[in-house]
Protein backbone atom coordinates (compact mmCIF):
# COMPACT_ATOMS: atom_id res chain seq x y z
CA UNK A 1 0.00 0.00 0.00
CA UNK A 2 1.21 3.85 -0.85
CA UNK A 3 0.44 6.16 2.10
CA UNK A 4 1.19 9.77 1.26
CA UNK A 5 1.70 12.21 4.51
CA UNK A 6 1.42 15.67 4.04
CA UNK A 7 3.00 18.08 7.12
CA UNK A 8 1.52 21.32 6.16
CA UNK A 9 2.84 25.28 7.17
CA UNK A 10 2.30 28.81 5.90
CA UNK A 11 5.23 29.13 4.28
CA UNK A 12 7.01 25.06 3.29
CA UNK A 13 4.69 22.10 3.33
CA UNK A 14 6.60 18.66 3.12
CA UNK A 15 5.58 15.88 1.57
CA UNK A 16 6.41 12.31 1.74
CA UNK A 17 5.56 8.67 0.43
CA UNK A 18 5.80 5.25 1.48
CA UNK A 19 5.16 2.00 -0.15
CA UNK A 20 4.86 -1.06 1.96
CA UNK A 21 6.82 0.87 4.72
CA UNK A 22 9.85 2.25 2.50
CA UNK A 23 9.99 5.86 1.76
CA UNK A 24 9.90 6.36 -1.83
CA UNK A 25 9.53 10.13 -1.76
CA UNK A 26 9.79 12.94 -0.37
CA UNK A 27 9.84 16.88 -1.25
CA UNK A 28 9.80 20.36 0.50
CA UNK A 29 7.19 22.53 -1.30
CA UNK A 30 7.90 26.37 -0.67
CA UNK A 31 6.25 29.22 -1.61
CA UNK A 32 8.51 32.03 -3.12
CA UNK A 33 7.65 35.34 -0.81
CA UNK A 34 8.21 34.25 2.89
CA UNK A 35 7.56 37.58 4.18
CA UNK A 36 4.32 38.05 2.06
CA UNK A 37 1.10 38.69 4.11
CA UNK A 38 -0.11 36.16 6.03
CA UNK A 39 -3.42 35.89 3.79
CA UNK A 40 -1.42 35.80 0.37
CA UNK A 41 1.13 33.45 1.76
CA UNK A 42 -1.54 30.33 2.89
CA UNK A 43 -3.45 31.28 -0.85
CA UNK A 44 0.42 31.03 -2.49
CA UNK A 45 0.83 27.56 -0.15
CA UNK A 46 -3.05 25.96 -1.24
CA UNK A 47 -2.06 27.00 -4.70
CA UNK A 48 2.03 25.55 -4.61
CA UNK A 49 0.80 22.31 -3.04
CA UNK A 50 -2.43 21.57 -5.13
CA UNK A 51 0.02 22.07 -8.22
CA UNK A 52 2.42 19.83 -6.88
CA UNK A 53 -0.62 17.02 -6.37
CA UNK A 54 -1.67 17.80 -9.97
CA UNK A 55 1.50 17.13 -10.98
CA UNK A 56 2.33 14.38 -8.79
CA UNK A 57 -0.77 12.36 -9.44
CA UNK A 58 0.17 13.00 -13.56
CA UNK A 59 4.00 12.29 -13.50
CA UNK A 60 5.25 10.17 -10.80
CA UNK A 61 4.86 6.64 -11.13
CA UNK A 62 3.21 5.85 -7.97
CA UNK A 63 0.80 8.71 -8.02
CA UNK A 64 -2.14 6.89 -9.61
CA UNK A 65 -1.44 4.41 -6.68
CA UNK A 66 -2.43 6.01 -3.37
CA UNK A 67 -4.54 3.95 -0.82
CA UNK A 68 -4.35 6.96 1.98
CA UNK A 69 -3.84 10.06 2.50
CA UNK A 70 -2.49 11.55 6.33
CA UNK A 71 -2.78 15.36 6.31
CA UNK A 72 -1.56 16.78 9.88
CA UNK A 73 -4.31 18.72 11.70
CA UNK A 74 -4.03 21.35 14.48
CA UNK A 75 -5.96 22.16 17.88
CA UNK A 76 -4.98 25.25 19.53
CA UNK A 77 -3.94 24.16 23.28
CA UNK A 78 -4.33 26.60 26.36
CA UNK A 79 -0.82 25.60 27.33
CA UNK A 80 0.35 25.77 24.04
CA UNK A 81 2.89 28.25 22.48
CA UNK A 82 1.20 29.05 19.25
CA UNK A 83 -0.65 31.75 19.18
CA UNK A 84 -4.48 30.72 18.17
CA UNK A 85 -4.27 32.64 14.76
CA UNK A 86 -1.33 30.65 13.96
CA UNK A 87 -3.27 27.77 14.63
CA UNK A 88 -6.48 28.89 12.71
CA UNK A 89 -3.64 29.75 9.80
CA UNK A 90 -2.72 25.99 9.71
CA UNK A 91 -5.59 25.02 10.30
CA UNK A 92 -7.09 27.02 6.70
CA UNK A 93 -3.90 25.07 4.97
CA UNK A 94 -4.46 21.84 5.82
CA UNK A 95 -8.10 22.05 5.12
CA UNK A 96 -7.82 23.64 1.79
CA UNK A 97 -4.93 20.41 1.63
CA UNK A 98 -7.64 18.08 2.20
CA UNK A 99 -9.95 19.55 -0.40
CA UNK A 100 -7.49 19.20 -2.72
CA UNK A 101 -6.66 15.51 -2.08
CA UNK A 102 -10.04 14.27 -2.32
CA UNK A 103 -10.50 16.05 -5.70
CA UNK A 104 -7.82 14.05 -7.32
CA UNK A 105 -7.87 10.85 -5.47
CA UNK A 106 -11.63 10.87 -4.94
CA UNK A 107 -13.11 8.65 -2.54
CA UNK A 108 -9.65 8.05 -0.88
CA UNK A 109 -9.28 7.67 2.74
CA UNK A 110 -7.92 10.60 4.64
CA UNK A 111 -7.21 11.24 8.03
CA UNK A 112 -5.86 14.17 9.85
CA UNK A 113 -4.51 13.86 13.46
CA UNK A 114 -3.36 16.49 15.55
CA UNK A 115 0.42 16.34 16.05
CA UNK A 116 0.27 15.36 19.69
CA UNK A 117 -2.03 12.64 18.11
CA UNK A 118 0.63 11.27 15.20
CA UNK A 119 4.01 12.06 17.32
CA UNK A 120 3.24 12.62 20.86
CA UNK A 121 4.66 15.16 22.68
CA UNK A 122 8.62 14.43 22.53
CA UNK A 123 11.09 17.27 21.37
CA UNK A 124 11.41 17.74 17.39
CA UNK A 125 14.88 16.62 17.03
CA UNK A 126 14.00 13.45 18.84
CA UNK A 127 11.45 12.83 16.58
CA UNK A 128 13.28 12.98 14.05
CA UNK A 129 15.74 10.90 14.73
CA UNK A 130 13.05 8.45 15.50
CA UNK A 131 11.55 8.38 11.57
CA UNK A 132 14.59 8.38 10.30
CA UNK A 133 15.59 5.33 11.95
CA UNK A 134 12.30 3.54 11.47
CA UNK A 135 12.46 4.34 7.96
CA UNK A 136 16.06 3.24 7.72
CA UNK A 137 17.24 6.72 6.61
CA UNK A 138 19.83 9.10 7.62
CA UNK A 139 20.61 12.81 6.54
CA UNK A 140 23.57 13.07 3.96
CA UNK A 141 26.36 15.10 5.04
CA UNK A 142 26.08 16.64 1.14
CA UNK A 143 22.32 17.12 1.43
CA UNK A 144 18.92 15.07 1.09
CA UNK A 145 17.87 11.99 3.04
CA UNK A 146 19.37 8.79 2.30
CA UNK A 147 19.56 4.96 3.06
CA UNK A 148 21.21 4.07 6.12
CA UNK A 149 24.18 1.84 5.18
CA UNK A 150 24.21 2.33 1.58
CA UNK A 151 27.50 1.72 -0.11
CA UNK A 152 26.54 4.37 -2.39
CA UNK A 153 24.56 7.55 -1.38
CA UNK A 154 21.29 6.19 -2.05
CA UNK A 155 18.74 9.52 -1.95
CA UNK A 156 14.89 9.42 -1.15
CA UNK A 157 14.13 11.10 -4.52
CA UNK A 158 12.97 14.50 -4.32
CA UNK A 159 15.56 15.34 -1.18
CA UNK A 160 18.89 15.66 -3.70
CA UNK A 161 19.14 19.16 -3.08
CA UNK A 162 17.47 19.71 0.37
CA UNK A 163 19.79 21.24 2.71
CA UNK A 164 19.67 19.92 6.63
CA UNK A 165 17.83 23.12 7.65
CA UNK A 166 15.18 22.29 5.12
CA UNK A 167 14.84 18.67 6.10
CA UNK A 168 12.03 18.20 9.23
CA UNK A 169 9.46 19.45 6.91
CA UNK A 170 9.84 16.30 4.97
CA UNK A 171 10.81 14.04 7.27
CA UNK A 172 7.57 14.69 9.11
CA UNK A 173 5.49 14.35 5.91
CA UNK A 174 7.17 10.67 5.51
CA UNK A 175 6.47 10.42 9.54
CA UNK A 176 2.63 11.12 8.69
CA UNK A 177 2.59 8.88 6.01
CA UNK A 178 4.58 5.79 8.29
CA UNK A 179 2.10 6.66 10.77
CA UNK A 180 -0.83 6.22 8.63
CA UNK A 181 0.90 3.18 7.13
CA UNK A 182 1.17 1.34 10.49
CA UNK A 183 -2.10 2.16 11.27
CA UNK A 184 -4.14 0.61 7.95
CA UNK A 185 -5.01 -2.78 9.06
CA UNK A 186 -2.97 -5.67 7.48
CA UNK A 187 -5.94 -7.01 5.00
CA UNK A 188 -5.64 -3.67 3.38
CA UNK A 189 -2.04 -3.32 3.06
CA UNK A 190 -2.12 -6.28 0.42
CA UNK A 191 -3.94 -4.65 -2.01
Amino acid sequence: MIVLGIDPDTTHTGVGLIKDGRAIYAKLVEVPNRKAKVRERILRMIDAVDEFLADFRINHPEGTQIGKIVVEGQRHRTNGKARPQDMIHLAQVAGAIAGSCRSYWPGIEIEIPEPQEWKGSVKKAIFTRRVLKDLGLELSPRGGIQYTGSKTVVRVPGTTKLAEKDSSHPIDGLGLAHWGYLRTPLRSLRR
